[in-house]
C-alpha cells in the first residue's frame, strides 16, 4: 500500500495493517469495508476471549487471547489514523495525526487507571 501526499510517496510494507490492506486492495470498495469489519470482529473476539479469563486460565490460553486482541487492534488502529488523515486538509495533517495519537494514549492511560484496579480487585 502506498499513500500519495503531494509529491511524496510513502510506502510501508512491513506493518500488519498494510499487509492486510494490500491483500484486500485487489477487491472493490465494498470488499475492503468487509475486510475492516473482519479486523474489528477479530478485535472484539480478542476482548471476548480475555473477558472469559479466570484464575484457572492457562498461560497458553491467556497468551493466545492477547495475541488475537493485539492482531485485531493493530489492524484497526492503522485504519483509524488514515481516516483521521483523510478528514483534514494537508496543512493540518501533522496536527491531526499527533492529536489522534495523543488521544489514543490518553484513552489507554485512563483505561488502565480505571479498569486496572477493578480487574485487580476481581482477582483477589
Amino acid at each position: 500500500m502506498s499513500i500519495n501526499i503531494g509529491q511524496w510517496r510513502i510506502t510501508h510494507h512491513f506493518r500488519p495493517a498494510s499487509a492486510a490492506d494490500d491483500a484486500w486492495s485487489a477487491y472493490d470498495f465494498y470488499h475492503q469495508w468487509a475486510a475492516h469489519l473482519v479486523d474489528t470482529a477479530l478485535m472484539v473476539l480478542g476482548l471476548f476471549l480475555l473477558s472469559r479469563m479466570n484464575e484457572h486460565t492457562s498461560v497458553l490460553v491467556a497468551s493466545l487471547s492477547m495475541l488475537v486482541l493485539g492482531l485485531g487492534l493493530g489492524l484497526v488502529m492503522q485504519v483509524l489514523v488514515i481516516a483521521v488523515q483523510n478528514a483534514v486538509e494537508h496543512r493540518n495533517l501533522g496536527a491531526a495525526t499527533s492529536g489522534a495519537t495523543f488521544f489514543r494514549f490518553i484513552g489507554g492511560s485512563f483505561g488502565t487507571a480505571v479498569f486496572g484496579p477493578i480487574f485487580s480487585n476481581l482477582l483477589i
